[in-house]
């Protein structure tokens, strides 16, 4: 998988097309001075970031229940920026970084995406309207879901990329919540897995 993979399977038009590899242009140059991902991720880069990133999308679709997403820890906009620029509307990056938060207003500013940068903590945030949840690699499950709870989130859909670990962490999470949940193959990695949530609760 690589970068004509992801244009031909994810792109729907050339200006998709070509915001994608403003997108990967500008993330491979300010990498050099900013540590935006593993530097190792990036020699696979559009396999390990683009595609994992928008292989999400079948699991928001259909768009007429799309309410917002927010995407917590955005780092270099993995997934949130990536859904943002193939088409979704509101998507609220949270990135406490303001290394990252000004790299994701520049992309933001070449590609034309409408996603809003929230350079501040999760907990401090002033959520907007949003029925979507994404968030991979910034917490565990566990975590996620305490933060949300402290936000008095409720009714929304959580999508989280998970690694080869995934099926200890659920079981950790089920000590403290109860979760209705599906899982999906990823097709970026045969041991990780994509994690659906539709309802969370905590323990009593």
């Amino acid at each position: 998988m690589d970068k004509l993979f992801f244009l031909q399977n994810f792109c729907n038009n050339y200006e998709q097309k070509n915001s994608f590899l403003l997108y990967y242009d500008l993330l491979c140059e300010r990498q050099k001075n900013i540590n935006l991902v593993s530097s190792k991720s990036l020699e696979d880069g559009w396999k390990r970031h683009f595609i994992d990133s928008a292989q999400i999308i079948k699991h928001i679709f259909p768009k007429n229940n799309f309410n917002g997403l927010i995407d917590i820890g955005s780092g270099a906009g993995f997934p949130g920026l990536v859904i943002s620029l193939l088409g979704f509307s509101p998507v609220y990056l949270v990135e406490t970084n303001r290394h990252k938060a000004a790299f994701l207003s520049d992309v933001i500013r070449i590609t034309g995406s409408k996603a809003k940068v929230l350079n501040e903590k999760i907990e401090r945030v002033v959520l907007p309207e949003f029925n979507f949840v994404v968030s991979r690699a910034f917490a565990s499950l566990n975590k996620l879901f305490t933060i949300l709870e402290q936000k008095r989130v409720t009714n929304v859909k959580c999508i989280f990329p998970k690694g080869r670990t995934y099926n200890n962490e659920i079981k950790e999470t089920k000590k403290n919540w109860n979760i209705r949940y599906t899982t999906h193959k990823s097709i970026t990695n045969s041991h990780s897995k994509i994690v659906i949530v539709e309802d969370f609760k905590r323990v009593k």
